[in-house]
């Protein structure tokens, strides 16, 4: 019985060791590199083709939001042109049979309160520069009042700083109109979006709403991503205008100055409408 055991123990350790000495498959170096290169390879074209994917969905989501911006803005435009034909309805003519008294027309509201001009949310701005008109939005939550620039360039003449820079105006065309003017000081103005200060320099120029003639203080920025080139700000409006911000367009709209040239479009000059 017990050589018998052995016997059994003998043939299973013989099994045993001989599958431990099966020879295995070993990859060559050069294999090994082959595979390597090739893993590598697949890697970089997946992380090829995520990298095209998000930068194609990036270019739709771009061209996505220029087309929102620009449905945005024409129908601020649809709703200011709206708001002006409103308020320049003709008033209605009242008759009378001759046994009843005459009976008033409706009184127009009045351009001015306390001396103090009345001004809708959007109104038209003459700019003495270029002896033409433009829109301008009314924003007593803006401090300085701003235009829209492009190419602004400093320079100096008869020793004081100037400023030569593109207006750029709210129609949807490539033109713009050159403008020299002082330097009056530089600003920082500090964004809503971020805490960063923005550069901005600061022009005084002569400009006319409804009747009221004056000089204001602008700082030179890009807004042609805004409904309106101009945007009058508190430090303008203080002290002389109350704001009905349910109305447009509350003051006439002034006219050019008869006899000046207008200010012609520089056509040479690229803008990004």
């Amino acid at each position: 019985m017990n050589k018998l055991k052995l016997s059994l123990m003998m043939v299973t350790a013989s099994i045993m060791t001989g599958c431990l000495q099966q020879p295995q498959n070993s990859l060559t170096p050069a294999q090994l590199q082959t595979a390597l290169l090739e893993a590598e390879n697949r890697m970089e074209e997946k992380w090829r083709n995520h990298c095209t994917t998000l930068i194609d969905n990036q270019k739709t989501n771009y061209a996505g939001l220029n087309d929102i911006k620009s449905g945005q803005k024409g129908l601020n435009r649809k709703l200011d042109e709206i708001s002006q034909q409103l308020n320049e309805q003709p008033e209605p003519v009242v008759i009378t049979s001759p046994s009843e008294p005459a009976k008033s027309c409706p009184t127009v509201a009045p351009a001015t309160v306390n001396d103090k001009l009345i001004l809708g949310r959007t109104e038209w701005i003459w700019l003495e520069p270029v002896n033409r008109v433009f829109r301008a939005r009314v924003d007593s939550g803006a401090t300085t009042s701003s235009l829209s620039a492009h190419h602004i360039v400093e320079f100096e003449r008869d020793g004081q700083r100037w400023v030569r820079f593109n207006m750029v105006p709210d129609d949807d065309v490539d033109d713009s109109y050159e403008v020299e003017a002082p330097l009056v000081r530089v600003a920082k103005i500090r964004q809503a979006s971020s805490d960063e200060l923005d550069r901005r320099l600061v022009v005084e120029l002569t400009m006319k709403v409804g009747d009221f003639t004056d000089t204001a203080e602008f700082t030179l920025t890009d807004r042609t991503a805004m409904t309106y080139p101009i945007l009058l700000g508190r430090e303008f409006l203080r002290d002389i205008a109350l704001i009905d911000v349910a109305k447009s367009y509350h003051q006439p709209k002034p006219e050019p100055i008869q006899g000046r040239p207008e200010s012609a479009p520089d056509a040479d000059v690229e803008t990004d409408n």
